[in-house]
């Protein structure tokens, strides 16, 4: 296991940062000509700037994702991209305060794929495995909702067609959601962004607050964008003009919700075991108890044979797939970021790691 911050093993690490710090500088500097010649107000000058440096944090974010690649072919909880004290520690040294600066790398792989419930698109066949998981994510997120009903109409939503044959006795097209108040049409393919599934029949947010009937103080509301994801990493090569998602999960950085779902029946209350395991022993040198190679949840909880084969094919242990947030303070307590998706691919000639931005949305 690496630890980038560290005397023996970052050299590689400080040197990419100084780079950064370099090419930010320069940066910064045509920043702030232009915006003394475009820009009229200093509020607005301010907040130009701040973009600009909430982008740097997404490149220091891609060269940390880049760094991690070449260094380990798994990716979890305990790595320093994922720890923000480390990303803290990595700002700093590039010479900015973590008051005023902040960065927040995810495992978008650590989520339930949606669009992995139908398996080609276009198309209309449905992943078995995927249903099941979907089923077990509904019944644990709000046990007073039948999630059949909510499945078949994220099928009818997802799969390529749109005629009167519904999925099941519950699910929906066009005809349905045309007849609302505000009328719309059924997609009929992948979903583009999470919002978008609250459009779908069935799907409101009374379905991720807590259980009103459990006398729980602590319990929070379940984040959409936390569990659930549009995208995904490409599955198996698909006939021409077909395309799908495998829907595996890392199970080294997903959230306890999603654990559960991914977990048969009989083991599901020990989510929160796997969760604490993953993170048993750390301290401020990111020393951790627990190793997470291929298997280590066999070391937790006991599964038959035919439940193990179900589990292994719906999990991973590693990702190329993140998402990044990073932010600048602006004055007067105002901030600036920005979110981007960001894919880490190798080159098979030169074995060099490297990312690149796949969307880049504004945060704030």
């Amino acid at each position: 296991m690496k630890l980038v911050m560290k005397n023996e093993s970052g050299m590689a690490l400080l040197v990419v940062l100084a780079v950064i710090s370099v090419l930010l500088a320069a940066a910064l500097q045509l920043a702030r000509t232009a915006g003394e010649s475009a820009v009229t107000t200093g509020e607005a000058a301010n907040r130009f700037l701040g973009r600009e440096q909430a982008m740097a944090g997404i490149h220091l974010a891609m060269a940390l994702l880049a760094e991690d690649g070449s260094a380990s072919d798994i990716d979890s909880v305990q790595e320093d991209w994922a720890r923000p004290e480390e990303l803290a520690r990595a700002i700093e040294a590039m010479g900015y305060d973590k008051q005023q600066m902040g960065l927040e790398i995810t495992d978008e792989l650590g989520k339930l794929q949606v669009n992995a419930l139908i398996k080609q698109y276009p198309g209309r066949e449905v992943n078995a495995d995927q249903v099941k998981i979907w089923e077990r994510f509904f019944e644990t997120l709000n046990p007073g909702q039948d999630p059949v009903e909510i499945i078949n109409c994220l099928i009818d939503w997802l799969d390529h067609r749109d005629d009167e044959a519904v999925t099941g006795l519950t699910g929906a097209e066009s005809d349905h959601y045309l007849s609302l108040d505000i009328p719309y049409s059924c997609a009929n393919g992948p979903f583009t962004h999470i919002s978008e599934i609250f459009l779908v029949k069935g799907i409101t947010e009374e379905l991720f607050m807590p259980d009103p009937e459990e006398d729980d103080e602590e319990a929070e509301p379940v984040v959409p964008a936390e569990v659930i994801t549009v995208h995904g990493l490409p599955a198996d090569a698909a006939p021409q003009g077909k395309y799908g998602y495998t829907g595996k999960v890392n199970i080294n950085t997903a959230p306890e919700e999603v654990i559960r779902a991914l977990l048969p029946l009989s083991a599901q209350d020990q989510a929160a075991e796997l969760v604490a395991f993953r993170e048993e022993g750390a301290d401020d040198d990111g020393v951790f108890t627990n190793t997470l190679d291929k298997g280590w949840v066999s070391q937790v909880i006991e599964l038959s044979d035919k439940e193990k084969q179900a589990f292994e094919r719906s999990i991973r242990y590693e990702s190329d797939l993140f998402r990044v947030k990073s932010w600048r303070s602006t004055g007067n307590s105002a901030r600036t970021g920005v979110s981007a998706l960001i894919y880490r691919e190798k080159d098979e000639t030169s074995g060099k790691w490297s990312c690149r931005i796949l969307q880049l949305t504004k945060e704030y």
